[in-house]
């Protein structure tokens, strides 16, 4: 099977260089060239669905891209405070490790963690952002439980630069040109961003309310991207090579008498890179990738005692490489027949004895989708999907990942009724396997059946408006459990299900002037786990309600934006004792800009204000999260 990936990796390489010109017609209309669109998936179309697009992102003029995030419904952001703490995503209630994020296409999802810290994602390279919600390991294989998000840059011929400063220290420098040199276009792009971290909070100590300041919460990360793409009439060809390395303090909790970890830091590099190309004819389309990541870690507390004496100070490498060919053709359905290769390896100095320093995981992947379009009463559409994967790795039994998926149109009102149903799965990483006096090897993995049923209201007088009812039900959820007074370990003991209700609504009023957006999401996910002390009890850190909406005016050069984020209570522990709930928080962001004129270029001027109302709240119990922050922008486009 790694054979046949090969060889047919090689051949479309190869035909691409030598097809004559009038062997390559234009595409089906399914089927766009923009190679790393997961929007372009069929199976996405039976999935709910947004774009976030370069017009909204530079509205919200985020420093990190995390706060972008909020305006699809169904996500939750866990944020351990600052620019430099850890922030990861949960879609519908579900893990971090359990949604897959990709960059320009490219696999994010540590091997190690499963994870992706969302911080660590350059900001002001983003142009788009495509979510979908809903299992999708049909598509991506594991971890796409709970969703996919790709952040997209995109060539925007010509340079930008961003000079951004705030409170607490922040700074921003972000540079970006992009250029068409002969048939090559070709985009360039530097950041660079710090932070001080050092934002006062109050604390209950000792039965008192104190003021402190959160020390050891400092940051600062570089990072450099390139991408070339080559478009003709044989196919496209494009290139991306990003690398950063961030410093940061990892101040810890904030609990009587102390604050933990107060003078741990962390190190990260990390290099990803990828070529894809694709070939088209009159009834096939063969796309395929080559993507390869490296990443070390250094984690260094001089205030910890290491496992082999001495302070702590602890090294990983990790690198992934991934192979891919899609190959999509008509006949009497729509047919899309893949293949992928994988390899992924960890080294590192914490790991269990009896693998010594270092492993590995290898993957081979085959799918096979099809799907209809009928039309029946009154020229509606109606559509069905059906499709097949399965996963064979070199450390754990096989995975199957079936999926279907039907779409009504109601052409005459412009609306749609929208049924899916998929298994997903996520396999252990290396971490719950393998770390040091946690791991367990003989782990199972997390697999999931989701149900979604979406009604879609395109237009109704002036607003468009989205309803999506979802069921996810997880089995073998790896959770820690103590196996001695000292030491716990990842065992497969969990069983949770998530019900909910999403609401999106979209309006544009006054001539464009002004536009609103309103997500609601409600979800109760619980432990079922039978026989568990926590059975039918609230999953922790899961709200059960959260809302966004954002309000944007322009009015002649001026653009007014305000954004607000709700989130109910939620427990930080398991049992949901009354001592473990978090208050529920709403934050309330403005933002005014002046655009001008200057030489034919566009010159922006920003003011941010976030946390407005100077709220004091937690999303991780402990982290305190910083107060009202004050921003400056200066863009400068030159076209």
């Amino acid at each position: 099977m790694y054979l046949i990936a090969i060889l047919i990796f090689i051949f479309s390489f190869s035909y691409l260089c030598t097809a004559s010109d009038d062997t390559l017609k234009i595409l089906t209309p399914n089927i766009t060239v923009n190679s790393d669109r997961i929007i372009r998936e069929t199976y996405f179309k039976f999935v709910p669905a947004s774009i976030i697009d370069a017009s909204i992102i530079e509205k919200i003029n985020s420093s990190q891209i995390n706060e972008v995030l909020a305006f699809s419904p169904g996500v939750f952001i866990r944020d351990y405070g600052g620019m430099g703490g850890l922030k990861t995503i949960s879609i519908r209630g579900t893990s971090a490790a359990q949604s897959k994020l990709l960059l320009n296409g490219i696999e994010l999802n540590s091997a190690q963690n499963g994870s992706t810290d969302i911080g660590m994602i350059p900001a002001s390279m983003i142009n788009t952002i495509e979510m979908t919600r809903g299992g999708s390991s049909i598509v991506y294989g594991s971890n796409a439980m709970a969703g996919v998000v790709n952040f997209k840059s995109k060539f925007q011929k010509g340079s930008f630069i961003q000079l951004k400063a705030g409170s607490y220290g922040e700074k921003n420098i972000n540079l970006k040109s992009d250029v068409t040199f002969f048939d090559f276009d070709i985009s360039s792009h530097l950041e660079y961003k710090e932070s001080d971290g050092d934002y006062p909070f109050e604390a209950l100590q000792f039965g008192e309310t104190n003021n402190f300041t959160r020390n050891n919460g400092d940051f600062n990360q570089i990072s450099a991207a390139i991408s070339t793409d080559y478009n003709y009439k044989k196919g496209h060809i494009n290139f991306f090579l990003l690398g950063n390395s961030a410093k940061r303090g990892v101040p810890g909790s904030v609990i009587q008498g102390r604050i933990e970890n107060a003078k741990a830091r962390l190190e990260e590099n990390n290099l990803i890179s990828a070529v894809t190309f694709d070939l088209a004819s009159d009834n096939y389309f063969l796309l395929n990738s080559v993507s390869f990541k490296n990443s070390t870690i250094n984690y260094n507390d001089p205030l910890q005692i290491g496992f082999g004496g001495g302070t702590l100070n602890s090294d990983f490498h990790s690198q992934d490489f991934k192979l891919s060919s899609k190959l999509f053709f008509d006949s009497f359905v729509n047919n899309k027949f893949s293949l992928e290769l994988s390899t992924a390896n960890l080294q590192g100095d914490m790991l269990q004895p009896e693998v010594g320093n270092f492993v590995e995981k290898n993957n081979f992947a085959i799918t096979y989708t099809l799907d209809k379009q009928f039309s029946i009463f009154y020229n509606n559409d109606f559509k069905l999907f059906g499709g097949f994967r399965a996963d064979y790795y070199s450390d754990l039994s096989p995975n199957y990942s079936p999926a279907a998926g039907l779409i009504y149109n109601f052409k005459a009102i412009n609306s749609s009724i929208i049924f899916n149903y998929s298994s997903n799965f996520r396999i252990p990483s290396f971490n719950e396997m393998y770390y040091l006096n946690y791991g367990s090897s003989n782990l199972k993995p997390e697999i999931s059946r989701t149900y979604n049923f979406s009604i879609n209201l395109n237009k109704i007088s002036f607003i468009d408006l989205s309803l999506t009812y979802f069921h996810i039900l997880t089995d073998n959820q790896i959770q820690s459990i103590p196996v001695s007074p000292l030491r716990w370990s990842a065992a497969n003991i969990g069983h949770t299900q998530t019900n909910g209700l999403e609401i999106s609504a979209n309006a544009n009023l006054i001539a464009d002037l002004l536009s609103i957006h309103y997500n609601y999401t409600y979800q109760y996910a619980t432990d079922i786990t039978a026989g568990s002390p926590f059975e039918n009890l609230l999953i922790a850190y899961i709200p059960q309600e959260m809302l966004n909406l954002y309000i944007f005016a322009t009015y002649n050069n001026f653009e007014f934006n305000l954004s607000s984020n709700y989130s109910s209570f939620r427990y930080s522990l398991s049992n949901n004792d009354l001592s473990s709930i978090l208050d529920k928080y709403i934050i309330v962001n403005l933002s005014l800009s002046y655009n001008y004129k200057l030489f034919n270029d566009a010159l922006k001027l920003i003011l941010d204000v976030k946390n407005f109302f100077d709220e004091e709240y937690q999303i991780i119990k402990n982290y305190p999260m910083p107060g009202r922050i004050f921003q400056i922008s200066l863009n400068y486009r030159i076209t």
